[in-house]
């Protein structure tokens, strides 16, 4: 079912096993970027977010959970929805005024 985020609809998606996961697209999408899933790694991949990124978010990050949208069609990529929250986060301590590495 689609979340409303920020006047866009981001795709969750329940598990069998009760985990909301959002895709790797869907990810980059509501981070505002363009591409596929792999934009995730990307980020966490910024040196300038390296103080900031908890080791259970790279954990995260670095393993995508393999799932199917529907029968019968390729895996898809994608984390849980809470790393979507703790990525944010991530980039909002990076940029604040008490980080100027964020800009450098």
């Amino acid at each position: 079912k689609p979340m409303p985020l920020g006047g866009n609809h981001l795709p969750v998606y329940v598990l069998e096993d009760g985990r909301r996961v959002v895709s790797g697209s869907g990810m980059t999408t509501a981070m505002g970027m363009k591409g596929r899933g792999q934009g995730v790694q990307r980020i966490l991949d910024a040196k300038s977010l390296k103080d900031y990124v908890s080791s259970d978010l790279s954990l995260a990050i670095s393993n995508p959970i393999k799932f199917r949208l529907h029968q019968g069609f390729k895996p898809a990529f994608g984390y849980e929805s809470w790393v979507l929250a703790d990525l944010c986060d991530a980039i909002l301590a990076a940029s604040s005024p008490n980080s100027l590495s964020f800009f450098l």
